[in-house]
């Protein structure tokens, strides 16, 4: 099993953010370190998720150019960007179809169930090697 380590903050930092964008989807970016089969999140990237026009907010999608600025904040603090983070509104925190479409088998993806407009779970998920299916990882304190 892979493990993800968010500190405390960092975890309510997330929720927090799900929670000022319901009934939007909330996103971002995990920047740290790779060290075998674990991730360290050093920062988070916090962005307001663009909906995509079927979805009418109710599917994140992270803009390439945000994509770069957060490549290049990586590059600049010598860290990677490890994995993502949106919300689930109404929805348990569990990878949704959409989700996997879009997925790579080498981040992590953290997602806050937001509940009328509270934050309920947390939970963390890498998409198999053959992207078939996404595994639970195991979220750690630092």
């Amino acid at each position: 099993m892979s493990i993800v380590v968010l500190n405390t903050e960092q975890r309510r930092a997330i929720a927090r953010h799900g929670e000022a964008s319901y009934p939007k989807e909330s996103c971002g970016l995990l920047l740290g370190h790779r060290n075998g089969i674990t991730k360290q999140v050093v920062e988070l990237m916090f962005f307001d998720a663009v909906p995509e026009s079927e979805s009418e907010g109710h599917r994140y999608h992270i803009p390439s150019g945000e994509m770069q600025e957060g490549e290049e904040l990586a590059r600049a603090k010598d860290l990677e960007i490890v994995g993502s983070f949106h919300s689930h509104v109404d929805q348990p925190a569990r990878p949704s179809i959409h989700d996997r479409e879009f997925a790579e088998p080498t981040f992590t993806y953290v997602i806050v169930g937001i509940r009328q407009g509270r934050a309920h779970e947390l939970a963390a998920w890498k998409l198999s090697e053959d992207k078939t299916a996404f595994f639970q990882e195991d979220i750690r304190s630092s």
